[in-house]
């Protein structure tokens, strides 16, 4: 037994497993100014907050034992850390690269996601609601448009000359029921006999040849199903979202440091006469207690 436990130990031993101490992340030096750069983690930090992400995102990233720490924790040190002129200078010189790369400004960028909250999704589909066939026709009478009514009086006309040359009786004169004029750009009347106002909705969806810039940021195409045709729209709020970002919004958000005075004399004045009362309340419940029972055994006692 004892022979297999000095095995083990020297192959440990052997392996550099054994009592083996935590490496140190070390910063590089400039080689031409011979100053500490950042270290590994650091330079991870950096990268992070180059693409965009949040600060307590990229601490937790770059330095993984943190995610176990408190928010307030690890924004503190996150803050502290993008602050230094290390971080900030690596962060300037990551986006400037990245711009340099692909010919982005982070400005275009910004200008983009700015079009895209700004836009208004009616330039690409509205939902209009107009008169219905009663709201304007004659009498209340179902209305026509103008050449439904033109094609309507041919048909008819067309069946009465076919009645004659059969002899059959005469289907009479055309009815324009509540006549021609109609058009969906006429709105409901409130006291439509048939809609009571409500007129009749449908979806419009908009020419996309005549788009502005910024129904342009938020169109994302069209697709063609069983239940007809979808527009594709970006999302606003990831807009938001990343613009919230850029301005430091939510860092903003987690550095608040709110602060209640607290006076604990008088937290222990209200205990003190809480515990007081409580007491009081007890003493009265007992002596109720025993003049009940005092009575109950035939002795003379009046509750108090």
């Amino acid at each position: 037994m004892e022979r297999d436990s000095k095995t083990t130990a020297r192959r440990r031993a052997s392996n550099g497993t054994a009592n083996a101490p935590r490496r140190r992340q070390t910063a590089t030096r400039d080689p031409e100014t011979g100053e500490k750069g950042l270290t590994p983690a650091q330079e991870r930090f950096a990268a992070l907050l180059a693409t965009g992400e949040s600060q307590s995102a990229a601490y937790r990233a770059a330095f993984p034992h943190s995610r176990a720490w408190k928010p307030q924790t690890v924004h503190a040190r996150a803050s502290e850390l993008a602050a230094t002129g290390k971080v900030q200078g690596r962060v300037s010189e990551l986006r400037a690269k990245a711009a340099a790369e692909h010919q982005v400004e982070v400005s275009d960028v910004l200008r983009h996601y700015l079009l895209r909250l700004r836009a208004d999704p009616r330039e690409l589909v509205e939902y209009r609601v107009s008169a219905c066939r009663y709201c304007h026709g004659k009498g209340g009478r179902y209305q026509f448009t103008n050449g439904e009514l033109e094609l309507a009086r041919e048909k008819h006309e067309a069946k009465r000359e076919k009645a004659t040359a059969a002899g059959l009786d005469d289907p009479g004169d055309f009815d324009a029921k509540g006549g021609d004029g109609y058009s969906r750009l006429s709105k409901p009347k409130p006291d439509c006999p048939e809609c009571a106002g409500d007129g009749v909705g449908r979806v419009v969806i908009k020419d996309t040849a005549g788009l502005s810039e910024s129904a342009l940021a938020i169109y994302a195409g069209m697709k063609e199903g069983k239940d007809g045709v979808e527009v594709k729209l970006a999302s606003r709020d990831d807009a938001l979202l990343q613009i919230a970002r850029y301005v430091g919004f939510f860092e903003a958000d987690h550095a608040l440091d709110v602060k209640v005075a607290v006076d604990t004399a008088a937290l222990d004045a209200i205990y003190a006469a809480a515990m007081q009362r409580a007491k009081d309340a007890e003493a009265v419940a007992k002596a109720r207690g025993k003049a009940m029972a005092d009575r109950a055994s035939g002795k003379n006692g009046a509750p108090t």
